[in-house]
């Protein structure tokens, strides 16, 4: 599968998505609906970095595709295709996974300096 067809096709799955609430108490991912939620979180991060490195968006896409099951992102698909109703799950967890990687990457505000009292104040 070439790269820009797995990037269609995972892109596909994020303009399908619908909303849903997401936490402990929904399902589990199936291990093929694990590949197909790693994947789109990768490819996401990777597209992110093309503001601060373009040439480096494309060799890293192309590793990622190398690196990755195809035959996992088939079987996902089509087990999505059976029971729509999973992508409600696999949209949440992608939400939780991209808001998770995003507030692990967020700069830290730097330390308030504590007030230092005055000497010799007028």
């Amino acid at each position: 599968m070439s790269t820009r067809r797995l990037t269609f096709a995972v892109g596909l799955l994020a303009t399908l998505l619908g909303c849903g609430p997401s936490g402990p108490s929904g399902p589990t991912l199936r291990p093929e609906e694990e590949v197909l939620v790693d994947l789109y979180v990768q490819i996401t991060r990777i597209e992110a970095m093309r503001a601060d490195a373009p040439d480096s968006v494309g060799p890293a896409l192309d590793r990622l595709a190398r690196s990755h099951d195809s035959l996992g992102v088939r079987a996902a698909l089509a087990g999505l295709e059976a029971e729509p109703e999973r992508w409600e799950t696999i949209y949440s967890e992608i939400i939780e996974r991209l808001n998770a990687a995003e507030e692990s990457l967020a700069p830290v505000p730097p330390p308030t300096q504590p007030a230092v009292p005055r000497l010799n104040a007028p």
